[in-house]
């Protein structure tokens, strides 16, 4: 991996590759972090890419996405506290992703995977709190509740984990519910 420029020394030195964009320092007389603006964004950071042919220093993200650096040594630069090493970032519809370990980005996971996740069991919690752990049907509280998508999961998938597209439903009402929308759907709803 090639070195980025992580700047630790004062200005004095002779740095032919220092950043035009001088903000201030930061530490004390045996170690002092120089902070710069990119030159693209304006972004404050301490650790750069340099581009030789426009004579410009750019944070870690501007020269991902302009292409001077590549995943991993993006998300070196811009988690130098993570393990890197096994990390990915990939920028898609010019958003920057990035998975550690055995992470899977967004469009690499399935249903199953979606509902296994951190933020689908956050979202189930705060649908039930928000319903007071109590059918919004026939008004059972407690027994064994679920949590219905009004917009279906798999055909929503922007709706997946909105507060307003989720319903709690206790196990009758759950499944009465989704025999109405199986009927509804073979056109025998009477």
């Amino acid at each position: 991996m090639k070195d980025h420029g992580f700047v630790w020394w004062n200005l004095s030195g002779d740095n032919a590759r220092k950043p035009k964009k001088y903000l201030y320092e930061v530490g004390n007389e045996y170690l002092r972090k120089v902070i710069f603006a990119c030159e693209e964004c304006g972004e404050s950071m301490w650790g750069y890419e340099y581009s030789e042919e426009e004579d410009k220093c750019y944070c870690p993200e501007c020269a991902f996405r302009k292409g001077l650096i590549n995943g991993q040594e993006y998300v070196a630069m811009e988690y130098y506290w993570a393990p890197y090493e096994t990390a990915r970032a990939e920028i898609v519809d010019g958003e920057i992703y990035v998975a550690f370990d055995n992470e899977k980005f967004p469009w690499e996971m399935s249903n199953r995977d979606y509902r296994k996740s951190n933020e689908y069991k956050n979202w189930r919690i705060s649908v039930f709190e928000r319903d007071g752990y109590k059918c919004q049907i026939c008004g059972k509280v407690g027994g064994t509740l679920n949590v219905h998508h009004i917009k279906h999961f798999k055909d929503y998938p922007n709706l997946r984990f909105n507060l307003d597209n989720g319903i709690t439903l206790c196990e009758e009402c759950y499944r009465e519910v989704h025999r109405k929308e199986r009927r509804e759907k073979n056109g025998k709803d009477r």
